[in-house]
């Protein structure tokens, strides 16, 4: 197409109306939206390879209302349509990992000042905040697993078995993630009845979380995502069948903190006096929340540059530290 627009001679170059019927915009899949979740996470692939042009859209398939669901709908006899579990791509959680050891030692080892007040509210990065992160998390481990919520208001669960279940914020979509790391998609109408257990507990926590816990950081509004007001759903878009939403693929509990890493490389620790770091790689920054629960964003060179007070670097010293042990002992 660009070579039939650069042809030298005008006479030969297509009209946009030509234009418009080249294979570039006839041809493949062409979906009229994207979940912003594309923004750190690629989307279903399902969705995206063998599907015809003429399929009805998916906010038909899901419904175009709100479904306020309370308990899962499971249907009687096989499921038709869900398909096999599909292998995903392993994302480089070590790889991830490494680079924000590297970035937090060179910080670390930076002649930084740590002083008072020095990291002002204009020194912070609205950009560079993260687009996920753990508004609320409760631990059942001791029987079934540690469920979690996200800032857009999806929920997840990590079992013990080490399976995984994810409702989208829209309260209908639902992602199971296999001991292989396989992912299966699926909906709270239509699951495979073996999963009737988990599709239960996954309520329980979606439940408990939205009527017992305060969430943890504030919005981004301009994301437009979850509802302001506790426990709302969000409408199903068309956009949330292409959806892969980050999760959690690891977690420890320590004698000073919950640490949480998930699968786009966000690291994040909640420590016992209710300060939070929330660390990313990608953006090579950091967003502390202080007791206060002020909310604010650094990149790691503002903090080199500017220093730092002696709680958000001695909370840094000890993410670099799980973060070496983390490595050493292989537990991502």
């Amino acid at each position: 197409m660009i070579v039939l627009q650069l042809q030298s001679n005008p006479a030969r170059r297509p009209s946009v109306d030509k234009l418009l019927e080249h294979e570039f915009f006839s041809s493949g899949i062409m979906p009229a939206a994207l979940p912003l979740s594309c923004l750190t996470t690629t989307p279903r692939t399902d969705q995206l390879e063998g599907v015809s042009l003429q399929r009805r859209p998916l906010i038909e398939v899901n419904g175009d209302h709100v479904m306020n669901v309370d308990s899962p709908v499971k249907r009687e006899g096989p499921v038709v349509g869900l398909g096999e579990p599909r292998a995903v791509e392993p994302a480089s959680h070590r790889q991830n990992l490494v680079a924000l050891r590297d970035q937090l030692a060179k910080l670390l080892n930076s002649k930084l000042m740590c002083r008072p007040e020095c990291l002002r509210d204009e020194l912070s990065d609205p950009a560079a905040q993260p687009l996920v992160w753990v508004g609320k998390w409760v631990d059942y481990s001791d029987k079934y697993g540690f469920g979690y919520q996200l800032c857009d208001e999806s929920v997840g669960v990590m079992f013990n078995d080490t399976t995984k279940l994810i409702m989208l914020a829209n309260g209908v979509n639902v992602h199971y993630i296999n001991r292989m790391g396989q992912e299966q998609y699926m909906t709270m109408r239509e699951y495979p009845s073996e999963l009737d257990k988990k599709m239960k507990l996954l309520t329980y926590f979606r439940r408990y979380m939205t009527e017992h816990l305060m969430k943890a950081g504030k919005l981004q509004v301009f994301r437009g995502i979850a509802g302001e007001q506790r426990g709302c759903l969000v409408p199903v878009r068309e956009s949330d069948g292409l959806s892969r939403l980050p999760h959690l693929h690891q977690w420890f509990r320590t004698t000073l903190a919950v640490i949480m890493y998930l699968t786009n490389g966000t690291l994040q620790i909640n420590f016992q006096d209710h300060t939070k770091i929330i660390l990313c790689p990608l953006m090579q920054a950091v967003t502390y929340i202080d007791m206060e629960k002020n909310f604010r964003t650094f990149r790691f060179s503002t903090i080199e540059e500017h220093g730092c007070d002696k709680k958000l670097f001695n909370n840094l010293s000890y993410a670099l530290e799980k973060l070496n042990s983390i490595l050493a002992n292989k537990l991502c």
